[in-house]
């Protein structure tokens, strides 16, 4: 069961063309998960695909949830020099533009409050909506309050397990495939 935190990072990104020929979602299970799950402050991490679209595109192959206690956590693990490290050799290994100067071209971070709803079991089916009008009773409801890396493209969006939304109840939403989470 995913913890009932009221903080994530929510980290958008693309890998790599060739990543999957070299192991990326082996590598993430063995080695990114368990480091970013080791980091006293992250509550819960787990790491999704984008799998089929039912409305829209979200501009990302990938998406990975790190759930905090509290924004203080949050700023405890973004100044964590292993953290750091580790993002810095992602983004070496994995990242879309290695040499690029600004991170932002390699992934995007958000620092996000929940507004409403509770978290389920990252194993139910998860939907995911970005900038829905409102989300459905049930739905995780998440408003984004500042960058860490990039510009945020949506302001809020809904996490959804169980059932798909209908294609109108955002201009993007999309079914996640899990990854690897603890």
């Amino acid at each position: 069961m995913t913890p009932d935190c009221d903080w994530m990072v929510i980290l958008t990104y693309t890998p790599r063309a060739d990543s999957d020929a070299r192991g990326y979602e082996e590598w993430l299970r063995q080695v990114d998960n368990v480091f970013f799950n080791g980091i006293l402050s992250i509550a819960h991490y787990a790491n999704w695909a984008v799998g089929r679209a039912i409305a829209g595109a979200p501009g990302f192959t990938h998406f990975d949830f790190m759930r905090f206690v509290s924004e203080a956590d949050i700023d405890r693990a973004w100044s964590n020099a292993d953290l750091l490290a580790f993002a810095a050799g992602w983004v070496a290994r994995w990242g879309a533009e290695p040499a690029a100067p600004d991170p932002s071209a390699n992934y995007h971070a958000h620092v996000a409050r929940r507004r409403s709803g509770t978290p389920g079991d990252d194993a139910a089916p998860l939907f995911l909506a970005l900038n829905p009008p409102a989300p459905a009773e049930g739905d995780e409801l998440w408003e984004v309050i500042r960058p860490i890396v990039g510009v945020p493209p949506f302001r809020r969006f809904a996490i959804r397990r169980g059932a798909a939304p209908e294609p109108g109840y955002a201009p993007i939403v999309f079914e996640g495939r899990l990854i690897a989470a603890p």
